[in-house]
């Protein structure tokens, strides 16, 4: 049975989407925060009585597993498509559901600026941002996959296999854009770091911390350049090129993050480097605009406009200069994050096992 889901959030919930078995489609191989969700997903309903799988999404069935996801308890299974069963899609492969003709889809929104539909506009916005801030525009050039998704997109309107699927969404971000652009309600499933890969007891220590800022090059390798000119005696760490215990080593070690991505998603990075006690500072942007997803103080939050570098060095000096007031300004953030493998219980099993869908009820950070 498919669940009428046209387009208006209703008030209350929608009841009785207890599935007989759920599938969750994952690309094989990858190892990353999405492919991770996914298997933290698969674990938690089978956890909860649920019998739920993975399935290979096509062309990655050839890959070898992710050894570090051998903690999950998260077998693969052929995909069955009969009523009662459902059908979980991330929106990176949500044109798959287009194949979909019994069981009822749910598309789970780990990102926004990531999926087809929307990586047009996340173009526009970030080709203005590197015109203002004279950086080049190349890293955000929309890819193969997404160029060929457009293809299938144009044949296959994304609305027509949208509105009869149900919807839940790893951030508030993602829950708002949905409901604000498509008129499409979701229900909030997040997900979870594992506490022991990143070794708090051996690598968190503040002790002696370089005078470091560690940044993604994969989502701001501009920054250095940027930033550098007006920070002559603050060294630059790329994350890249480290395995699991190398980017522990070096969040452990560098006195803060930034992140000036654009957050498609509650991302992992910020999240890992504030439980390691590196000063956190993200640009206000995505995810990171909201604080249900993102909640740190605005001090920690550097506003995308004019006034980015001004205001992103003011930000740098200030945590640098006083560490360890900016460290514990973030106490609240690293409990919030503390509970979030707690936290995504619940959420999935208000969702799937209650089968209670809250379209409206606002998802608020823990406090410590």
């Amino acid at each position: 049975m498919r669940f009428p889901y046209a387009g208006v959030c209703q008030e209350g919930t929608l009841t009785g989407t207890v599935f007989d078995r759920v599938f969750v489609l994952y690309p094989r191989g990858l190892r990353t925060g999405g492919p991770e969700a996914l298997h933290q997903l698969v674990d938690e309903l089978r956890a909860s009585g649920q019998d739920a799988f993975l399935v290979p999404l096509d062309g990655s069935e050839h890959l070898p597993r992710v050894e570090s996801f051998e903690r999950y308890d998260a077998p693969e299974a052929s995909l069955d498509d009969r009523a009662g069963n459902a059908v979980i899609v991330p929106e990176m492969a949500m044109t798959y559901m287009r194949k979909i003709r019994h069981a009822q889809t749910i598309c789970w929104w780990l990102s926004i600026d990531n999926s087809s539909p929307f990586i047009l506009r996340q173009e526009r916005r970030d080709k203005r941002f590197a015109r203002d801030h004279g950086v080049a525009h190349g890293a955000w050039a929309p890819n193969r996959r997404v160029a060929i998704e457009r293809r299938i997109l144009s044949v296959y309107p994304f609305e027509r296999y949208l509105r009869d699927a149900l919807h839940i969404a790893q951030s508030a971000y993602a829950r708002a854009y949905l409901q604000t652009h498509l008129g499409l309600c979701a229900s909030i499933v997040s997900d979870y770091i594992p506490r022991d890969e990143l070794g708090f007891s051996d690598e968190a220590r503040d002790g002696s911390r370089r005078r470091s800022v560690a940044f993604n090059p994969g989502k701001s390798p501009w920054l250095p350049d940027v930033l550098g000119p007006r920070l002559p005696d603050v060294e630059w760490d790329p994350i890249v090129g480290l395995d699991r215990r190398g980017v522990v080593r070096l969040l452990s070690s560098s006195a803060m993050y930034f992140d000036a991505g654009y957050h498609p998603g509650r991302d992992r990075m910020p999240r890992e480097a504030a439980m390691l006690r590196a000063v956190t500072i993200v640009a206000r942007r995505g995810a990171a605009a909201y604080w249900e997803d993102v909640p740190i103080e605005a001090r920690f939050k550097v506003s995308q406009g004019s006034a980015f570098v001004d205001e992103a060095v003011a930000r740098v000096r200030e945590a640098l200069d006083d560490r360890e007031r900016a460290v514990g300004l973030q106490e609240t953030y690293r409990d919030w994050i503390a509970n979030d493998r707690q936290r995504f219980g619940l959420e999935v099993r208000r969702a799937f096992i209650a089968g209670s869908w809250e379209d409206d009820t606002p998802i608020l950070p823990a406090r410590g």
